[in-house]
């Protein structure tokens, strides 16, 4: 696992970058929170706010703890598990230069970095002006995923379910915080 910095093309143009939020929320778990060799066309980003995760692979074994941010680059595979108990917010996302190049799609390890509580207390600030991935505003930090369509495809591709099931299978599969 390095930090942030020792990558530095991103420091890029980001005016040439398409964001596209695939999904976001703030997530509570215990060690039932186990899914083996997870390969995902988005990267993720983990603000561990209390616990701790780990992910692992043939490589490598990396414990996410709380007071950092991670980035896993998007078809990274992992085990994802928790050996006791989480609490974060996280954020799936695709960052494309061009069509089909994902900024981070090269990247052959975790990034990290620490965060301060108040970066947290100003997304979610702005997030209740409005929603990170462009659904209507909340009046709160969100508990419950928002799921964009391509977000959806993908769940429909594991599970072979309708939209409906899609959202029972994701919520069953993270069982979000209640509020």
């Amino acid at each position: 696992m390095q930090t942030f910095y020792a990558y530095p093309f991103l420091n890029t143009e980001w005016d040439s970058v398409s964001l596209e939020i695939w999904e976001n929320a703030v997530f509570t778990g215990d060690s039932s929170w186990y899914y083996p060799h997870m390969t995902s066309p988005f990267n993720r980003l983990y603000f561990i706010m209390e616990g701790e995760i780990y992910l692992e692979n043939e490589k490598e074994r990396n414990i996410l703890r709380s007071g950092h941010m991670y980035l896993v680059p998007a078809g990274s595979c992992y085990t994802y598990g928790c050996t006791d108990r989480v609490h974060k917010f996280y954020v799936h996302f695709n960052t494309e230069l061009l069509p089909g190049i994902d900024l981070f799609g090269e990247l052959d390890t975790i990034l990290s970095l620490p965060f301060e509580k108040c970066l947290l207390d100003q997304i979610f600030s702005e997030m209740k002006k409005e929603s990170l991935s462009g659904l209507p505003p909340h009046s709160h930090a969100p508990s419950l995923p928002h799921l964009s369509s391509g977000y959806r495809s993908w769940l429909k591709g594991i599970h072979g379910t309708d939209a409906d099931a899609e959202s029972q299978a994701f919520t069953s599969l993270y069982k979000p915080s209640h509020k």
